[in-house]
């Protein structure tokens, strides 16, 4: 049945599923390393995967990753379980990386060379190096080449930086050639004979060789055997000519065999005896004797010793049957001794002591003379014209016993003789007086003393005169005037006389009667210029006097004169005169002597006003004896000036000067004058002056110095801009200082200046100076900025404060090349502002601090198509760019954060905002 409705509208929809995406890698080895292929789908889900290999690669099958080691292409397809959709084919390459290869040297060395071993790459390149060394070789590390003295097998391998790959090993041999040996014969030769010396190489080859020689020989060059004369070490080397190897040295030694020496002895002998020669060698050993004899004698043959009574010259010489060295000639003599002969005498057989005899021996030249002396046994040997003596000093008895040689064989006879010496001892004498000095009118008595009846030579003031001693040794004689008795000589009466020289003596002294006086040449003096009170008479007399009544003595000198300093009126009188010594001789003595010291004047100088003012005058005041003449000196300069009866005067002085005493006299008659040496100085002080300077200009809040320069020690007024009046010192430099802080341009008047010190000396004055005061320069107050980095640029010199001057410029400088900061390409950090100051003010900063805030970022738009029975996603990962983390999703998802399920949150836009920082504004993105 049909009908005319029409149905419902009924509707489909067709959906494209999502293709699925795949990439693929394509890795490089090195050939033997494994690669490894993976498949990566674009987004995360169920797939699977299919495979085209190469030729000879096991297809994985339905895996996403695999291992293999055969270079070529590789691809792959993956299908989405999901959708079933399959992707289009992704392709990757598996590529061989070169193989680095590498070679060795094996170098041949001699023993004690070195090797050098090098490791060279086929391919110059950039690479690493390992070795492996043998046994007791120190690894050289990652090097190309390196020396070495041990043989063995060393290896290498090198891997290229570039591709990481590595060679293969390669080996090289270090191979020791061998050494040549050689041997140096040592000769021994006695002297005068030839050595010959040869180096025997261990080894027949061809060789070159090279000798050392002791100083003195000809080295004999590239030789293998020469001969010498000269003992000491020689030593060779070889070098074989095939393996330029050298030997280790050889040594040899040329020894001088000892040569033998021997001594001859050279016997004497007496008339009738033997003598005995014998040959001695020096050092023990076995030898063979060759001797010659003189005419007449029998050669003993080979003998060491043999007896002979002929006298002459024997030699002989010795050969060593061990070494074959022969000996020079030893030569002896044999010598026959006549029989010795002697005598005694003497030619002075009686002398004086002190005069000593002499004993006289004659005979054979140097024999030895045994006698007695008083009974003693002595000896004596004759010199070489057979003569010797002794001198004898005390009576005695010498008697000859023998002579004989001194040496061996003696030849001694015996024999008689016989001489006396008698030595009488000398006479002796003396002189004395027991009076040597008496006083006028006496006498003295010499006595004469010695050896009995002798005669005793003597003068008397120069004449000789003799006297005879009494059986008692004594005699004497009386002496009435200054007399000199000197001892000349005393002797026997009989030969010898014995003489013996005399040096004593004895002096009479007859002393006259002292006398003395007194006297003055000065009887009235001034004090302090004292009287000599002089006393004259016999030199050397003692005088007593009384002084003012007080008894007192003094000496006269060798001038018969002595005298006495007197500073006080005194009266003075002679009592009596003496000798200081015994005998005394005195005598009583009158004479007097009166003398008066008058009193000195005296004299002051002074003043009142030692320091007055230019223009003012000082008063010099004089006071002392009434009426005295008063010398005085004004700057060196002498005056005089009299004091009135009240003892003073006066005088004004108006410049600098200095007054000084000389002297003062007094008016009366035998007038005294006293020396002085006061004095006073007069200054006269200048009007004290001052200078007042500056700089000239300051800074406003600054110091600066005022200088016043002027008269030492003064006080200074003066007015600021008219101000009150203020003060300042000026020291002993002449310089003060005013160190004072102005804000504005001032003037500085000086009103006076006053000397601190009396008389206070000043004077006005008018003097100014003016300081200019600039304003320091304001940079404004230091500050800080942030800033976001998307900002718009910020002018950094309205952050300084409402002080800051402008004109000023920015540390570092700003992209801008004013003032203005963007973040956008100017850096955060410090920025310093300065405004130049005026001289002398300087410069002023302040510092401006910025942070760039990082903006917000929430990423790009986005587009998720997502199937409805997928699993839950990320949204964030569906926005383009680097969002950051932390933002909100709205309208916000069922999961309370930024993950999507399809099965409960609906289609539609979403909107990520990541909120900005201070001064930085949100970001939103869909």
């Amino acid at each position: 049945m049909t009908t005319s409705c029409n149905s419902t509208i009924a509707t489909g929809t067709v959906t494209l599923k999502l293709l699925p995406t795949v990439s693929l890698n394509s890795p490089s080895i090195c050939p033997g390393e494994t690669a490894t292929l993976t498949a990566t789908p674009s987004i995360a889900g169920t797939y699977t995967y299919e495979w085209e290999v190469p030729a000879g690669v096991t297809n994985p099958g339905n895996v996403a990753s695999f291992t293999t080691t055969i270079a070529g292409t590789y691809t792959v397809t993956i299908t989405n379980l999901t959708t079933s959709c399959k992707s289009t084919i992704a392709t990757g390459t598996v590529t061989l990386k070169l193989l680095p290869t590498v070679s060795l040297n094996s170098p041949s060395i001699c023993p004690g060379e070195t090797a050098t071993l090098t490791a060279t790459p086929a391919i110059a390149g950039t690479y690493t190096y390992e070795w492996e060394v043998p046994s007791g070789v120190t690894n050289p590390g990652n090097v190309a080449s390196f020396p070495t003295t041990i043989a063995g097998t060393y290896t290498v391998t090198i891997t290229n930086l570039t591709t990481t790959c590595k060679s293969a090993i390669a080996t090289g041999t270090v191979t020791l050639k061998l050494l040549p040996t050689v041997s140096l014969n040592s000769p021994s030769i006695c002297p005068g004979e030839t050595a010959t010396l040869t180096a025997t190489p261990a080894i027949a080859g061809t060789y070159t060789y090279e000798w050392e020689v002791p100083a003195g020989v000809t080295n004999p060059g590239n030789v293998a055997s020469f001969t010498t004369t000269i003992e000491g070490a020689y030593t060779v080397t070889i070098t074989n000519l095939t393996t330029s190897c050298k030997s280790a040295i050889a040594t040899g030694t040329v020894t001088l065999k000892l040569l033998p020496t021997v001594s001859l002895n050279s016997p004497s002998i007496c008339p009738g005896e033997t003598a005995t020669l014998t040959a001695t060698p020096a050092i023990a050993g076995t030898y063979t004797y060759e001797w010659e004899v003189p005419a007449g004698v029998t050669n003993p043959g080979n003998v060491a010793s043999f007896t002979t009574t002929i006298e002459g010259a024997y030699t002989v010489t010795i050969t060593n049957l061990t070494t074959s060295c022969k000996s020079t000639s030893a030569s002896g003599t044999v010598t026959l001794k006549p029989i010795p002969t002697a005598s005694i005498s003497t030619k002075t057989p009686t002398v004086c002591s002190g005069n000593p005899s002499r004993l006289d021996f004659e005979g054979t030249p140097l024999a030895t003379v045994t006698y007695t002396e008083n009974g003693v046994v002595k000896t004596i040997q004759l010199n070489t014209d057979g003569e010797a003596e002794v001198t004898v000093n005390q009576s005695s008895v010498y008697n000859l016993i023998s002579v004989s040689y001194d040496d061996l064989p003696s030849c001694s006879q015996n024999l008689t003789g016989s001489v006396t010496i008698t030595v009488l001892p000398l006479p002796t004498a003396t002189i004395s007086t027991k009076t040597p000095t008496v006083c006028s009118g006496n006498s003295a008595r010499i006595d004469f003393e010695g050896t009995p009846l002798a005669l005793v030579s003597y003068t008397i003031d120069g004449v000789t005169n003799t006297i005879q001693l009494d059986s008692d040794g004594e005699a004497s004689l009386l002496a009435t005037q200054n007399t000199t008795y000197t001892l000349v000589s005393v002797a026997y009466n009989t030969t010898p006389s014995c003489i013996q020289n005399l040096t004593a003596s004895v002096t009479v002294t007859v002393l006259p009667i002292p006398t003395a006086s007194i006297s003055t040449k000065t009887p009235t003096v001034c004090s302090g210029n004292p009287s000599r009170l002089d006393f004259e008479g016999t030199p050397l007399a003692t005088v007593t006097y009384t002084e003012n009544g007080v008894v007192k003595t003094i000496q006269l000198n060798t001038d018969g004169e002595a005298e006495v300093t007197v500073n006080q009126s005194s009266v003075y009188n002679l009592i009596s005169v003496s000798y200081d010594d015994l005998p005394s001789c005195s005598q009583n003595l009158t004479g007097s002597v009166t003398i008066t010291v008058l009193p000195l004047p005296t004299a002051t100088i002074s003043t009142k006003t030692p320091t007055v003012c230019s223009g003012n005058s000082a008063r010099i005041d004089f006071e002392g004896t009434p009426l005295a003449l008063i010398s005085y000196t004004l700057d060196g300069v002498t005056n005089t000036i009299p004091l009135d009866s009240d003892g003073e005067a006066s005088l004004l002085a108006n410049q600098n000067s200095t007054y000084t005493l000389v002297s003062v006299a007094s008016s009366e008659a035998g007038s005294c004058t006293k020396l002085l040496t006061d004095s006073v100085t007069i200054s006269i002080n200048p009007t004290p002056t001052v200078i007042i300077s500056s700089s000239g200009t300051a800074c406003s809040g600054n110091a600066i110095n005022v200088t016043f320069t002027g008269t030492p020690n003064t006080i200074v007024t003066f007015r600021i801009n008219g101000g009150a009046i203020q003060n300042i010192n000026i020291g002993s430099t002449g310089i003060a200082l005013l160190n004072i802080i102005l804000s504005a341009t001032s003037t500085f008047k000086l009103e006076s200046i006053t000397l601190t010190n009396p008389p206070n000396c000043s004077q006005s004055l008018s003097e100014e100076t003016i300081i200019n005061v600039n304003q320091p320069p304001v940079a404004g107050s230091n500050a800080n900025l942030s800033i976001c980095s998307d900002a718009i640029p910020q002018d950094l010199f309205l952050f300084l404060g409402p002080n800051a001057q402008s004109g000023g410029t920015w540390s570092p400088a700003l992209t801008s090349g004013t003032g203005f900061f963007d973040p956008k390409v100017d850096l955060e950090g410090s920025y310093i502002y300065t405004v130049a100051g005026t001289p002398p003010c300087v410069n002023d900063t302040a510092l401006v601090t910025v942070t760039i805030i990082p903006a917000a970022n929430a990423g790009s738009n986005g587009v998720a198509n997502i199937c409805s029975n997928s699993d839950t996603v990320d949204l964030k990962a569906f926005l383009v760019g680097s969002p950051q983390t932390g933002g909100t999703w709205s309208p916000p998802l069922t999961s309370g954060n930024g993950i999507f399920d399809p099965s409960t949150d609906l289609a539609g836009v979403y909107t990520y905002t990541v909120l900005g920082a201070t001064s930085c504004t949100n970001a939103q993105q869909l």
